[in-house]
């Protein structure tokens, strides 16, 4: 009697079962992360390093010292005081950008301003190694609301102390931030 071996060797019918369910749920991921926008889709935050000094009866700087290029039209220059003016948290100041300018004797609202008056863009980018200013006439505008003297920048009182000079995007994200000492 002669005996036949013939072996076949095959992967079980479970494994293959596994096999084709784990490659259908890894197409399935891919699927939805495209489909929900993983892979993109949102705007890219600038992101800058900026430095800042306020010179009572001077004027304010704001250099941006290295990052992207900004779009003046997109961002807000925000100056708050720091814990050395008291619990003072809430305390915060969108500058006018018709007081910004690239002098630091332009006059408000110039074709030197970010938004010159009437509303139209005048400095439409600030790019790395430019100084913006906030000049002496436009000083009195950095705090827009009323506030007690004591917490005024331009106030003697107040040399030494420093403050914070921030920087977001239209959606309200911080792009930079900065803290600056009063000087005379």
């Amino acid at each position: 009697m002669k005996l036949n071996h013939n072996f076949e060797y095959a992967v079980s019918p479970v494994i293959g079962v596994l096999l084709m369910l784990v490659v259908t749920i890894i197409i399935a991921a891919i699927v939805s992360g495209f489909a929900g926008g993983l892979t993109g889709g949102a705007d890219k935050i600038p992101k800058a390093t900026i430095s800042g000094e306020y010179i009572q009866n001077g004027y304010m700087s704001v250099s941006h010292t290295g990052g992207d290029s900004l779009s003046t039209r997109n961002t807000r220059l925000v100056v708050r005081l720091s814990n050395e003016f008291g619990d003072v948290d809430y305390m915060s100041w969108d500058v006018n950008k018709t007081v910004i300018t690239n002098t630091s004797s332009a006059t408000p609202g110039s074709a030197n301003a970010w938004v010159k008056t009437g509303g139209v863009t005048g400095i439409g980018v600030w790019k790395p190694g430019e100084t913006m200013y906030v000049p002496a006439a436009g000083l009195p505008y950095i705090q827009t609301t009323s506030v007690s003297q004591t917490y005024w920048l331009n106030n003697t009182a107040n040399l030494g102390k420093s403050f914070w000079i921030e920087l977001y995007d239209v959606s309200g994200k911080m792009i930079a931030k900065t803290q600056a000492k009063i000087t005379s």
